[in-house]
């Protein structure tokens, strides 16, 4: 399970064992905290990155 966590304390909860290659089209990631997760070769079309951070 992948735990996408989010500036605002929310919680987003993924059934993969990883984001590597991962088809993430579409998404709404305003504010995640990307930095510690690995999403080499990650389908990131259409994804809300707004403000998301990736340190």
């Amino acid at each position: 399970m992948i735990r996408i966590e989010f500036e605002t304390g929310a919680v987003l909860e993924l059934d993969r064992e990883h984001l590597v290659g991962a088809d993430l089209r579409g998404l709404s990631l305003p504010r995640a905290l990307l930095g510690k997760l690995n999403l080499s070769r990650a389908n990131l079309r259409e994804v809300d990155l707004r403000s998301a951070s990736l340190e």
